[in-house]
């Protein structure tokens, strides 16, 4: 599409091509003319936190990600410029890391630049037979996006309407003035298809993380209580998966998929106990899951399965807190009595 685009556009290079796309012949299937307008392109954006898990741009956190602006419903293009605006009070630091131009030599950039809460990217197919592209999904620009707040990507982050700035032909063949754009309302000197643009797709969460705490069981059921159990592993039982549990007791495992799964909790001085836990999306808020709180004894101190006086040796030397308060006193003393050369019988636990 010829246009008058920003004088970093208006290089020797862009102004050869749009004169070889009035007459070069012949051409390839894959920019055969007459395709435009038969296509459903469609422009996403796709995000991944630096941690390399997929993330939800409905509903990112404070952070950097990156972002691959991907265009799909097309087998091949001839010239895309790209362009969108940002609220800069939410996107604190943008930056290009690369553009389908950088990876195949069937493409140039033709130019880029950000300035004025803008971004504009272009792109030129080296000769008439134009880039082929996955109709599923290519790749044509790649940012690093930092977000300062919670946001829906699509309220912070939008494709240019303006069809001078923001547009896609398909093959030189097709016409100068004739591409698709994101408004055909707006009136060009060619003629406009639809395409689409959605900055935040739906996206379906695979992964889960679990959060949940475990605390001092005062008696040998396993009963919760509100004292923390810190330095507890929490693992995943025929996997390597594991963590240990926080002053106050939290944990988290990260990363879980739908299923069921063996928890194991144990330490150097606890009686081990294992819990069921089930990962279902209808659990979980977005990728978060909460479960109950897990009650342990851990007065078992030489771990031979039975309280006997050697851990009641052990325990005025450790001077656990039992009740949980700050203290180790006659509270602490009167639990730890109600163990002695008795069994441990756990409860079942399934944790939703």
């Amino acid at each position: 599409m010829k246009r008058s685009i920003k004088s970093f556009l208006t290089t020797p290079f862009v102004c050869l091509v749009l004169i070889i796309s009035m007459f070069a012949l012949p051409f390839s299937a894959n920019a055969e003319a007459g395709t435009l307008g038969t296509e459903t392109p469609e422009l996403t954006c796709a995000f991944t936190g630096t941690n390399g898990k997929k993330a939800d741009g409905n509903r990112l956190q404070p952070g950097t990600y990156y972002v691959d602006l991907v265009l799909s419903g097309m087998k091949a293009v001839s010239i895309v410029e790209l362009t969108a605006t940002y609220d800069p009070n939410v996107i604190t630091d943008i930056s290009v890391l690369s553009t389908y131009a950088d990876e195949h030599n069937d493409m140039r950039l033709g130019g880029q630049k950000i300035e004025n809460n803008t971004l504009s990217v272009f792109q030129v197919a080296e000769s008439d037979d134009a880039s082929t592209i996955d109709t599923n999904g290519t790749v044509m620009v790649s940012l690093s996006v930092t977000v300062a707040s919670s946001c829906d990507f699509a309220d912070v982050f939008a494709f240019s309407t303006n069809p001078t700035v923001c547009f896609i032909e398909a093959s030189y063949l097709d016409g100068v003035n004739d591409c698709y754009v994101l408004d055909t309302s707006i009136e060009t000197k060619g003629k406009t298809y639809p395409m689409t643009a959605d900055e935040s797709p739906y996206f379906l969460v695979t992964e889960f993380d679990v959060t949940g705490e475990v605390t001092i069981a005062h008696e040998l059921t396993g009963i919760a209580t509100t004292a923390p159990a810190s330095g507890i592993t929490v693992s995943i039982k025929n996997t390597d998966i594991s963590t240990v549990t926080n002053a106050d007791g939290s944990f988290t495992l990260t990363g879980l998929g739908v299923g069921e799964y063996t928890l194991v909790f144990s330490s150097a001085h606890t009686i081990d106990r294992e819990a069921t836990l089930i990962v279902a999306r209808e659990n979980a808020d977005y990728d978060q899951i909460t479960v109950d709180n897990i009650g342990l004894c851990v007065v078992d101190y030489n771990k031979d399965g039975k309280f006997d006086s050697t851990d009641a040796a052990l325990y005025s030397k450790f001077k656990t807190d039992l009740n949980g308060d700050g203290l180790f006193d006659e509270n602490d003393h009167t639990i730890f009595k109600s163990f002695l050369r008795k069994t441990v019988v756990y409860s079942q636990l399934t944790l939703n």
